[in-house]
């Protein structure tokens, strides 16, 4: 009786206590508020750089070679690609990059980014970015209707 107790208890745990509104899409667990309050214009250390949600994952856009990112959120964590003119492909050219989010006390969005190349893991620590609340950036924006732009 009380294996059976224990067992309805951790099972209401998972299926109401830890939800916390995030869904699963692709194996990928997204908190959709935590997603959208993500997106949006940043600048940082390689330039000013524009994040949206197409689909299941998350895309990039940023000045600094007509750069790009493709990949996936969870919880507070971006993982994908990073490509750059003009191959866009090649290991000097394109390589994976981990985004983690973060709330500062005063209410910015940051992001503490680490990127490498070619298929190595991201040891390069110095893609930090802060979130600018309202701007836009038209050159960038428009890069999002071509899909091409966008790591393969």
């Amino acid at each position: 009786m009380t294996h059976r107790i224990l067992t309805l208890s951790v099972l209401s745990l998972l299926l109401f206590g830890c939800g916390g509104g995030a869904t699963t899409t692709g194996g990928t667990t997204t908190s959709e508020a935590a997603g959208a309050t993500y997106m949006g214009l940043y600048r940082g250390d390689w330039g000013t750089m524009v994040l949206r949600q197409v689909g299941d994952e998350v895309w990039g856009s940023y000045a600094h070679e007509g750069g790009a990112v493709r990949g996936t959120l969870s919880g507070d964590v971006f993982t994908g690609r990073w490509c750059e003119d003009p191959s866009r492909t090649d290991d000097s050219d394109a390589g994976y990059v981990r985004f983690i989010f973060s709330v500062q006390p005063d209410g910015t969005t940051t992001i503490d980014g680490s990127w490498s190349y070619g298929d190595a893991a991201p040891d390069h620590d110095d893609w930090d970015l802060a979130l600018q609340p309202g701007e836009q950036d038209a050159a960038l924006d428009s890069s999002f209707s071509d899909p091409s732009h966008f790591c393969p």
